[in-house]
């Protein structure tokens, strides 16, 4: 009897300590003990549900059929886990309002008969976070671009991969009157609601001041004194700007802190790294950014931008892809299109990873840009074969 005693104190504390409700039905339905998490879900008192029945605990509306529900579990004597409940799951609260949760079923024989130990979880939280990135995932949709701008001698193709419903990285393209194509990729730090909301800002500035500003360090310092204005220091983004000149076959940059960008002779050797020119937007509202040296686009030629998703890339025995990965990626389809070679170095990347490549379900793909991965990539290519550039973020 002592250690049957320090058995059930044993199983009482871990019932207690739960952060899930647990209730423990009798085979009439009624509660007989449920934890102290289990009340706080509903409003009531341990005291207000012990010996009542379930349905309780259930919205009037969905109560008949929920007996019928619960009868038919007893009799089949089988587990339900979490996640495996017919559709949304609704409970009912002390006062009134209806609450999303989700249950496990598990069937317990005891001295009056079947019993049913039921594991209930709040989903409120979960619930209002998803809208959340609903709604931040539709400010950052309407932003992206929808199409590729003309640019004369060359084809771009844009494609934009996320592992969550949000991502920091981004693309843009900002056509000027003088036939100049501004190319902009970059990432916010952190995940989630926040960071998918700096994304949204700090595209819109760069669009904004990109479409009125001709010297891309201007752009780059007034971004970054409007970040600053409105965010934290541990808030911030980095960018890379590039401007395509077409009848010149010039490429202008500037970087915030972004990753290298790289251009490949047609032969496959690397020609030029377009390097960091200024800080991170967001941290120093006196951050002073200058242009990299212009480079001269020769027939052939490729362009790839990239930001950590595809260059910080771990393989199983934690090599990074870099570089190396990207050279490697890209050297066999020199001379294909924009979306091919974008393509092939996602395709390495996935493979270097050991990643799937199939469509997260849960993340659905942006308008004309489709998403998984924590990637994104852009490409500009020449249509007759002469001048390709790929733009991953």
């Amino acid at each position: 009897m002592t250690e049957r005693k320090k058995a059930m104190a044993r199983v009482r504390t871990i019932f207690e300590s739960s952060p899930d409700g647990i209730l423990l039905l009798g085979p009439d339905g009624k509660i007989s003990l449920a934890n102290a998490a289990a009340p706080r879900i509903f409003g009531y008192e341990p005291s207000e549900v012990v010996g009542r029945p379930v349905e309780m605990l259930i919205p009037e509306r969905l109560r008949t059929r929920h007996r019928e529900h619960r009868r038919s579990f007893t009799r089949e004597n089988r587990e339900r886990p979490m996640g495996d409940g017919p559709g949304e799951l609704l409970g009912l609260h002390k006062d009134g309002h209806e609450i999303p949760v989700d249950i496990a079923l598990r069937p317990i024989e005891m001295e009056e008969g079947r019993c049913v130990i039921t594991t209930i979880r709040d989903l409120t939280e979960r619930k209002r976070l998803e809208r959340e990135f609903f709604v931040a995932r539709q400010i950052q949709q309407a932003l992206l671009p929808e199409r590729m701008p003309s640019l004369p001698g060359f084809e771009m193709a844009a494609d934009l991969r996320s592992a969550q419903a949000t991502c920091g990285d981004f693309v843009g393209f900002t056509p000027h009157r003088d036939g100049s194509v501004v190319l902009t990729v970059g990432d916010v730090s952190g995940h989630g609601f926040g960071p998918a909301i700096l994304t949204a800002c700090v595209i819109s500035y760069l669009r904004a001041f990109s479409g009125t500003e001709p010297e891309l360090p201007v752009i780059l310092t007034r971004t970054n004194k409007m970040l600053c204005a409105e965010t934290r220091m541990e808030d911030f983004a980095t960018a890379l700007l590039v401007r395509v000149i077409p009848e010149k076959r010039i490429l202008e940059y500037a970087s915030a802190a972004h990753p290298y960008g790289y251009v490949f002779g047609r032969d496959g050797e690397l020609t030029a790294r377009l390097g960091s020119t200024g800080l991170p937007l967001g941290m120093f509202e006196d951050a002073v950014y200058r242009e990299g040296a212009s480079v001269k686009l020769e027939p052939g030629d490729t362009l790839v931008l990239v930001t950590d998703g595809v260059y910080e890339a771990m393989s199983p025995d934690e090599r990074q892809f870099g570089v190396d990965g990207i050279s490697e990626a890209v050297r066999p389809v020199l001379g294909k299109s924009a979306t091919e070679i974008t393509e092939a170095v996602y395709g390495a990347v996935a493979a270097f990873s050991r990643t799937s490549r199939t469509q997260n379900p849960a993340c659905p793909p942006y308008p004309r840009v489709p998403r998984c991965s924590s990637q994104a990539c852009t490409s500009l290519a020449d249509p007759s074969g002469t001048t390709t550039a790929p733009f991953w973020a």
